[in-house]
């Protein structure tokens, strides 16, 4: 340090110093070095003042053209609105796409397979057709199983039997039967009694009466010969079968006006 200041005071000396300061105050000239000073900085201001580039612009992204820029957020813009257009193209095809699933389920449940006795055999439900279109759900079993007797029937053995719904007095019971291709249920056996009693709670119509004979008789004319009275059939002329009770001793006779529940039977080989 020592060193170079004794340099820089070697290179302009007091007396040369002084000298031009008397040089400058006899002749009113300005020294060499102040010229030169004011020369820089009257370039440094007019680079300032008339710029030849985008000072901000290359502050922000140096080296990057001002075009550069504009293509970029261009690109930036237009892939954001096709991106939003896209978007709401998917949610559209979606919603579509729901509401033709919906309708779908909607025309599916509501077709049914068709009563046998309006069709002809080449018309009427079979098994394939029933399993392929018209599942039905088994009351005792978790799981879909075909129905070869109707919307509303059930099978067992030969037969397919109808629990109504409405009630009825014993004749027009049998007329409604009969409307549907069958007639009031028949009970052969004990397993088709046992079948029928498990199937609905209510007391129901059967195909039994002594209508002017004093003797029980089916309607298909076959004798009585195997009976489940809970009691003495004493009450009336047409009998009843009491569901959800014992099998053994389920039948109530009673008069035939009264208005109950009914079971039909159609014999499977009558419309297959």
């Amino acid at each position: 340090m020592e060193k170079g200041s004794e340099v820089e005071m070697e290179q302009i000396s007091p007396a040369e110093k002084k000298e031009d300061e008397d040089v400058k105050k006899d002749t009113g000239q300005e020294t060499k070095d102040e010229k030169e000073l004011k020369g820089e900085n009257k370039n440094i201001y007019s680079v300032l003042f008339n710029p030849t580039e985008d000072i901000y612009t290359s502050s922000k992204m140096p080296g990057s053209p001002p075009k550069f820029h504009k293509d970029v957020n261009g690109r930036v813009n237009f892939y954001r609105g096709l991106s939003v257009i896209l978007l709401l193209l998917c949610v559209l095809f979606l919603a579509v796409i729901l509401a033709l699933s919906i309708k779908l389920s909607e025309v599916q449940g509501n077709q049914e397979c068709p009563d046998v006795e309006k069709t002809t055999v080449a018309e009427a439900c079979n098994c394939q057709k029933c399993e392929f279109m018209y599942k039905t759900r088994a009351s005792d079993h978790n799981k879909h199983l075909c129905s070869e007797c109707g919307t509303g029937w059930h099978k067992f053995e030969n037969s397919c039997y109808f629990l109504s719904e409405k009630r009825l007095n014993w004749l027009e019971s049998r007329e409604k039967c009969q409307e549907k291709g069958g007639d009031l249920a028949v009970i052969s056996n004990e397993r088709v009694q046992t079948f029928l009693t498990e199937k609905g709670p209510m007391l129901y119509w059967i195909g039994l009466h002594d209508l002017g004979t004093q003797q029980w008789t089916w309607i298909n004319n076959t004798a009585l010969t195997q009976s489940y009275w809970f009691q003495t059939p004493n009450a009336g002329h047409c009998a009843l079968l009491r569901g959800w009770k014992s099998p053994q001793n389920n039948w109530y006779s009673n008069r035939c006006e009264i208005y109950s529940h009914f079971i039909c039977e159609r014999v499977k080989a009558f419309y297959k």
